[in-house]
């Protein structure tokens, strides 16, 4: 159990070091996971619907597509947000920015391939239950729920506070930078 809560508070260290709220940056994580399956896997049906309907610069843009994940509210209603992301985000960029995420998750600590094998099962085609990847990972049902936790977590972390901020910079958009995620402007991480 020692173990687990030194995880938990390395990566809460590691959002409070980029000023992020943990919160939001879990539920806009979660968010982002549940949409990455269905954007990413969409059948050519809905994707050809979409090009039929849909202004083809607009889907495009990696701009556009960065600017909104950069600051979605995680509190709109899910159904318009998926819209958002569906309608902005070519699924090629969302799967490079996931799978530079999972480095990222991977290589953050001795748990890295823990975490990844935990987002794996919700990232691939056919989604796998929580059930069969708690057995897949040979964890308890409360160990798995932490892990998975504490997953998301990161993975967000990786998102908003390492990709997002990397893209907005090289395409010269800084003056994007994620507001939503930070916490009080006088945080002081050193202050603990």
């Amino acid at each position: 159990m020692g173990t687990e809560l030194v995880s938990t508070r390395k990566i809460v260290r590691l959002c409070n070091s980029l000023q992020l709220e943990q919160d939001i940056v879990y539920c806009k994580a979660e968010i982002l996971i549940d949409n990455f399956h269905n954007i990413v896997w969409a059948d050519t049906e809905i994707v050809s619907r979409r090009n039929i309907t849909k202004n083809a610069a607009l889907q495009k843009d990696p701009e556009l597509a960065l600017v909104y994940l950069a600051d979605f509210n995680p509190s709109e209603n899910k159904r318009d947000i998926f819209k958002k992301m569906f309608l902005l985000f070519e699924a090629q960029w969302l799967k490079e920015w996931v799978e530079t995420a999972l480095e990222y998750v991977r290589a953050f600590s001795e748990d890295g391939d823990l975490y990844c094998g935990i987002l794996d099962g919700e990232l691939t085609q056919t989604q796998i239950s929580a059930q069969d990847r708690q057995k897949a990972n040979c964890a308890g049902k409360s160990s798995f729920y932490r892990k998975r936790t504490e997953a998301i977590l990161l993975f967000g972390v990786a998102i908003w506070g390492v990709i997002v901020p990397y893209w907005l910079d090289l395409y010269h958009l800084s003056e994007c930078r994620v507001n939503k995620l930070k916490v009080s402007e006088s945080y002081d991480p050193n202050s603990n």
